[in-house]
């Protein structure tokens, strides 16, 4: 659900804490603003993935970091161009496993469920961790920026 939605909407008119399972807030620049209501009233922290047209579904959610997520190796083929003082460096696409925490990246896709054909995203994303704990992976784990 949109967390716009959750918080403008079904928080007044409940009105009380409710118990969910999860809560899965796709517009994550709202859910992070009020991450500690939400948190508060699911029971849960709020999470989300990265989805595009280009990319589709690539993602997961992270479950160690709310509001982050994990590229999903499976659905594609992930490159990364280093963002510096907001300026992209197009002379430079690393891998993976070269990513560095505390680094921002635009992505470049290459969907392996449509024509194989690659897409830079233009969207930044930071690395925030080089591991999900709780899922046991050791994939790299970014904040959409």
């Amino acid at each position: 659900m949109q967390a716009s939605i959750l918080v403008s909407r079904i928080m007044p008119a409940i009105k009380k804490t409710i118990s969910l399972k999860e809560v899965f807030c796709p517009d994550t620049a709202v859910a992070e603003t009020y991450f500690d209501e939400i948190f508060k009233f699911a029971g849960v922290p709020p999470r989300t993935s990265y989805n595009s047209t280009e990319t589709m579904s690539c993602s997961i959610p992270s479950i160690q970091y709310p509001l982050s997520s994990i590229l999903d190796w499976r659905r594609g083929i992930f490159e990364f161009i280093p963002v510096k003082k907001d300026i992209p460096d197009e002379t430079k696409i690393i891998g993976i496993d070269e990513v560095e925490v505390g680094k921002v990246y635009e992505i470049v896709y290459t969907g392996l469920e449509n024509d194989l054909i690659r897409y830079r995203t233009h969207n930044a994303f930071k690395c925030i961790a080089k591991s999900d704990g709780i899922l046991n992976t050791d994939h790299p784990v970014f904040n959409f920026i």
